[in-house]
């Protein structure tokens, strides 16, 4: 009867320390399981966040673009008035009034600001990942990259407008409007005095103002692709994430 008694206490005892295993790995998993589900639930709050502030910046970037488009077309006006001008007027000692104003908007220094800051948050902490629409993350990339391509032609326009700034300044004398502001001296009835006359300076002149209107046409057509990838991911978004 003892040795009954005692196997069937080590039996007992056997399935008692089962259950305790059991009940234990049951608790741990289950303590894995919440931790699991409250960290997936956070990376969502995080990511709805990030993309609520993306889309903030990505709506700001479509009124930078569309300003920028509309002072990239009068610039590009402008230009084909110059080069028009010179090519059917010979270089003389003086240059109608208006002429100041054809150089002053065909030159114009154009710019396109970007509100990066969700972006290079997402880029530089590795929260990319947390984008799980795989469609909505690589059209950002995207839209990053068209970014990237829009500053190039913005720099490659730049190069030239920077050029023509810098012959103009040895063409033609932009310094006496400045004594005609200052009310030092009259304005002159034959207008802008003509400071070299060299009619193969004035054909690189309009050269430099040529390759200005190509490059500007380009950094234009970048803009206008930009703007419908701008758009496109906008919708997107509001429609992923139920923004408005």
């Amino acid at each position: 009867m003892e040795v009954h008694h005692h196997a069937h206490t080590a039996r007992k005892k056997w399935t008692h320390y089962l259950w305790e295993f059991i009940m234990l790995f049951l608790a741990v998993f289950c303590g894995f399981l919440a931790e699991y589900q409250l960290e997936h639930t956070i990376e969502h709050q995080r990511e709805k966040q990030y993309m609520q502030s993306l889309l903030a910046d990505i709506r700001e970037d479509t009124a930078e673009i569309g300003t920028s488009i509309l002072t990239a077309q009068k610039a590009i006006g402008y230009e084909d008035s110059i080069i028009f001008y010179v090519y059917n007027n010979p270089p003389d000692n003086f240059l109608p009034a208006h002429f100041l104003d054809l150089d002053l908007y065909a030159l114009a220094r154009l710019k396109v600001v970007f509100n990066e800051a969700t972006a290079q948050q997402l880029k530089n902490s590795g929260n990319l990942r947390l984008i799980r629409h795989q469609g909505l993350a690589r059209e950002t990339v995207i839209y990053w990259s068209e970014q990237e391509n829009t500053k190039i032609n913005l720099d490659r326009y730049l190069e030239y407008r920077n050029r023509g700034r810098e012959f103009a300044e040895k063409l033609f004398a932009f310094s006496d409007y400045n004594l005609v502001n200052a009310g030092l001296i009259k304005a002159s009835d034959k207008g802008v005095r003509v400071i070299q006359n060299n009619s193969a300076l004035w054909s690189e002149y309009s050269n430099i103002i040529s390759h200005c209107h190509i490059t500007a046409t380009g950094y234009l057509k970048q803009l206008k692709k930009l703007l419908i990838e701008a758009e496109k991911l906008i919708l997107m978004l509001e429609k992923e994430y139920h923004l408005k």
